[in-house]
């Protein structure tokens, strides 16, 4: 398991990433409305998009297919409150 992201802001993106394979990523938060966005991209020019979506009180994994690039970015979180998210490679 590999940890992609670990912020304690209120907004913040990680850095982007080119998985192996199919994903599983798991969001732990201390804010129980934390919610953590998964964009991904096709190339390096490429505008991100959604394709998932993590909330804390609700939605712990998401399972996605391989993509050539993925991005978690913090959608709402409480400031000082830990959040992060890890994946399955």
């Amino acid at each position: 398991m590999a940890t992609r992201f670990t912020s304690m802001l209120s907004e913040d993106a990680s850095a982007a990433w080119s998985p192996a394979g199919e994903s599983i990523l798991q969001l732990d938060a201390q804010d129980p409305n934390a919610q953590v966005e998964i964009l991904a991209r096709v190339s390096n020019t490429a505008a991100w998009h959604r394709v998932g979506l993590l909330v804390s009180n609700r939605e712990h994994f998401v399972r996605l297919p391989k993509f050539p690039f993925l991005q978690v970015a913090i959608v709402r979180n409480t400031e000082d409150m830990t959040i992060t998210v890890t994946d399955d490679q």
